[in-house]
């Protein structure tokens, strides 16, 4: 899985796309059964659906789990 990190300013938000490379290069988007976590939901929040909000000044980790598939980005 692959997560492209951004830049967020307070009061901002942003839906986290995940996606897997396959054997071809090419990029398949996932969408179900997915779950993510904020190291810090008072700096970066994340909804069960991927939506990111910035919360307060900082910087946090979004992670993203799919079975045994990890990812992680800052925001």
């Amino acid at each position: 899985m692959e997560l492209e990190e951004q830049l967020l300013y307070v009061g901002d938000s942003s839906v986290v796309t995940v996606q897997k490379r396959m054997s071809d290069d090419s990029l398949m988007s996932i969408e179900s059964d997915i779950i993510y976590e904020s190291s810090d939901p008072e700096i970066v929040s994340v909804s069960e659906t991927g939506l990111v909000i910035a919360n307060g000044p900082g910087s946090a980790t979004v992670s993203v789990n799919k079975g045994d598939a990890e990812a992680e980005c800052n925001r």
